[in-house]
């Protein structure tokens, strides 16, 4: 039953040849299980030939006279008595398979799938239903075939025979995009069908796992990715993207299809014995990396416990593809020894393959070749970074004596891979969460797998520079007026990133990053407690930088690096990014951060705060500006966040030792007369306010040291404020203020105290 397929043959020459060869094989069918039909036909006079026999004998006939004509050719009757006969063919080979000939359904499937296999691939058919028709045909005959076959050997011979690689290589892309193709036709019904038909026989082709066998179709790598797996996954993206077109049944539908095309590409990739060369040439060609990229970002977000789901079959094929451990990853490690460790070898002038994969980043990755392609190879970065830290773990593992891992072959493979995104986020010509969201998730991975330490960097810190120029780069860009709320967010978990690297990363920058995040104000409506995503990363942060500065000892960096933001907030007129600092402060996770750190300073750093608190007060008291821009409180934003900023420093101080009380006392006399009396003085009921609620906690901080030292060492209350609360509690109408009560509460407690002691 072969149909031959190739272009050279005459068409004549070929439709006379597949006559022939329908009629012989229609003659074997009608002659076998003891030439059935035809004794039949002839004993027909007799009265013993079955109505269903002969009616099938009717049909077989008629398709064989005809499936070597031209369809176009027939005439209206002989047209319909054909499709009345195929119609007919598959509705029999629909039925359940008869145990008594089970082979009979067999040998009308070798029939019939060579003709249909011509009308599939030369599309005979201008109409929806006679498409569905010959695909339902081709459906259930290699069903026949593979599923209900009888002597497998044998059938398989036979199938191959019919199934050409040619013909497969034709009807597979048209038999996946079918499948996938949900939209195409008006008439759904219709459609329908057709896909359902188109999947299953694709299905039945493809996955090997269906039954114990191996697949027909072995296509080389370059046809199986550009031919049918590229064209699936733009098609079912394209579905996915027009979500509303699609129902839950067809995506998942998609997804199992895709599910099974690559594993059987990967299947192949692991047992072929093809040039590593060549497959690693393919799969770092832009259109593959492309769609890809777009494939395992769609589906990457996904919870999933599957381990063979399509994102980590799109994972296991980069890994085996491109850092193949016994293939590739040699001569990647090498590429990135050239001009070190190499240098006096003749072989590190030569230049290796895999330097494409290197080259890729800088040619697809530019300003120059900017378009909307660009961002789905930029996706897929933090994905051959994770796949090649983990490969090259296990490479060394494997060759090494030391059994440890070269990290700055590692951290060299991220700095390639950043140098192109920061050439783009310099050039601000382009959406910038196109370059942030990988950035974030590539200096992720450093975090994730230990592969940058500052103490094992090279004379030069070369790697430190490097990350350092990362910082400045996000740190300019983030100065854009443009800059989205996701696009800050990706930019704050950067620098969160960086600071987990290693503190010196941020250190002196400290204030800028804080002043970074103090720009997403605008973009938190309501601060309350159901936070927006960008703010409870924005505290996250905050909290590590709280968390990070007390193992330092360095609290007092912290404490001066949120009073500069404060400054910078207010010369530039943020009064928003002001009152986000504010909020933030108050926020549970990093209030109880910096509290935490704060108690745990040393003295030094005690006093180190108190002269930073004490400078800052001074020079923003002493200005005007905040007394035309007061708040309905009274006082200015800048002002009232470096007061929050200061009591939440007297209410977190430890006092231990009569050795830091001693300190402490010191300093809060001297902040008290510097500060508290200084706004006392002033003479605005604003700054009378500040005053108060700062000496009420400098006495609940004089009192705890009291307990060390006795209760002479009480603090002298300045006489403006004794006067103001005189001046308060003579009122007859009114409320007192807040920071009065507080002072009140707290001088209370202190007579209290002295009155214990003397008594």
């Amino acid at each position: 039953c072969d149909l031959p397929l190739s272009s050279s043959m005459p068409k004549r020459k070929l439709n006379a040849d597949h006559e022939a060869k329908g009629n012989e094989s229609a003659s074997v069918v009608l002659g076998r299980k003891g030439k059935l039909l035809k004794h039949r036909q002839d004993d027909q006079r007799d009265n013993e030939i079955n109505d269903d026999d002969a009616v099938l004998h009717s049909h077989l006939v008629r398709f064989v006279d005809g499936s070597g004509s031209n369809l176009n050719n027939l005439t209206a009757e002989a047209s319909q008595s054909f499709h009345e006969a195929i119609t007919a063919l598959a509705g029999y080979l629909e039925k359940p398979v008869d145990r008594s000939n089970e082979s009979l359904p067999s040998q009308i499937a070798q029939l019939v799938l060579p003709w249909t296999i011509r009308q599939l691939i030369h599309e005979t058919s201008n109409n929806t239903q006679g498409r569905v028709l010959y695909w339902k045909l081709f459906d259930i005959s290699i069903h026949h075939l593979i599923a209900y076959k009888l002597e497998f050997d044998e059938d398989l011979t036979n199938l191959r025979s019919i199934l050409t690689q040619s013909s497969l290589a034709k009807i597979l892309p048209t038999m996946g995009l079918l499948a996938l193709r949900k939209d195409s036709v008006d008439d759904g019904k219709d459609q329908g069908a057709l896909s359902k038909h188109a999947a299953s026989a694709f299905c039945l082709l493809i996955d090997s796992r269906s039954s114990n066998r191996q697949v027909l179709f072995h296509p080389t790598l370059e046809v199986a990715l550009n031919s049918l797996l590229l064209p699936m996954i733009n098609a079912f993206v394209h579905l996915k993207e027009n979500a509303e077109h699609a129902t839950k049944n067809q995506d998942q539908s998609g997804i199992q299809l895709l599910k099974i095309t690559i594993n059987w590409i990967l299947q192949s990739l692991i047992m072929s014995r093809g040039n590593p060369k060549t497959t690693f040439h393919l799969l770092v060609q832009k259109p593959v990396m492309i769609a890809l990229s777009r494939l395992h970002f769609l589906l990457g977000h996904s919870p999933s416990t599957d381990t063979d789901d399509v994102p980590n079959l799109v994972r296991k094929m980069i890994s085996h593809g491109l850092f193949n451990v016994q293939h590739n990853m040699e001569g990647l490690l090498n590429l990135f020894r050239r001009g070190k460790k190499l240098s006096n070898d003749k072989r590190a002038s030569f230049r290796c393959y895999q330097d494409e994969l290197v080259s890729a980043f800088d040619t697809s990755i530019s300003v120059s070749e900017w378009n909307e392609d660009t961002k789905h190879v930029a996706r897929i970065l933090p994905l051959l970074l994770d796949e090649f830290i983990l490969q090259h773990a296990v490479f060394d593992k494997a060759t090494s004596k030391r059994g440890g891992m070269d990290a700055s072959l590692s951290f060299e493979m991220y700095r390639r891979m950043v140098t192109p995104l920061l050439v783009l986020l310099g050039s601000k010509l382009l959406n910038s969460e196109t370059v942030i969201s990988p950035l974030k998730d590539l200096t992720g991975l450093l975090v994730t797998h230990g592969v940058y330490l500052a103490s094992q960097d090279d004379s030069n810190q070369t790697q430190t520079k490097f990350l350092r120029q990362v910082v400045a780069q996000i740190l300019d860009f983030s100065n854009n007026e443009l800059v989205g709320e996701s696009v800050l967010a990706d930019c704050t978990q950067t620098f969160q990133h960086l600071t987990e690297l290693s503190h010196h990363l941020v250190h002196e920058r400290l204030n800028e990053s804080i002043y970074m995040c103090c720009r997403g104000s605008k973009y938190v409506s309501n601060v309350d407690e159901s936070m927006s995503r960008l703010a409870k990363i924005i505290e996250s942060y905050f909290s590590l930088l709280a968390e990070t500065y007390k193992k330092l000892r360095q609290q007092t960096h912290l404490i001066k690096s949120l009073l500069l933001t404060i400054s910078a907030l207010k010369r530039k007129s943020t009064s928003g990014g002001t009152e986000f600092l504010s909020f933030m402060v108050k926020r549970t996770t990093f209030r109880a951060s910096l509290q935490d750190a704060i108690e745990s300073s040393p003295l030094a750093e005690i006093q180190g705060t108190f002269r930073v608190l004490e400078q800052w007060l001074s020079v923003e008291c002493s200005l005007a500006g905040d007394r035309g821009a007061q708040n309905d409180e009274g006082v200015g934003p800048s002002v009232a966040a470096g007061i929050g900023l200061s009591l939440l420093v007297f209410r977190s101080i430890r006092v231990s030792d009569t050795s830091t009380a001693s300190s402490i006392v010191v300093l809060i006399g001297q902040f008290t007369k510097e500060i508290v009396q200084k706004l006392a003085d002033d003479g605005d009921s604003a700054r009378m306010q500040c005053a108060l609620e700062l000496c009420a906690w400098v006495i609940q901080l004089q009192q705890r040291c009291a307990f060390w030292l006795g209760r002479e060492k009480q603090l002298t209350i300045p006489q403006n404020i004794e006067d103001e609360v005189e001046r308060v509690s003579r009122q007859s109408q009114g409320r007192s203020a807040e920071a009065l009560l507080l002072l009140a509460s707290h001088r209370l407690q202190q007579i209290i105290y002295l009155v214990h002691d003397e008594e």
